[in-house]
């Protein structure tokens, strides 16, 4: 994974405003480290394993909240 592609998945699963922070909460790090990594020409692989696996957990969800509206049972706020 390329520091491109990272900012596309944290972009899409947090918004571009704030998806370096909601990003490295979730990894457990300071967005300092998504910073640095951002400056590498490939994504570690700890990480890029860990956000793979975020992301399809994303992708997974969104199809089930999409399912969950089709048959009226979705969320309520």
């Amino acid at each position: 994974m390329t520091p491109t592609e990272m900012t596309k998945v944290g972009v899409k699963m947090y918004g571009r405003k704030k998806w370096k922070a909601c990003l490295a909460r979730d990894l457990g790090v300071d967005v300092s480290t998504i910073h640095r990594i951002g400056k590498k020409d490939r994504v570690p692989s700890v990480y890029e394993i860990a956000i793979a696996g975020m992301i399809h957990n994303w992708e997974a969800r969104q199809e089930l909240e999409k399912q969950a509206k089709k048959l009226g049972i979705g969320r309520k706020k």
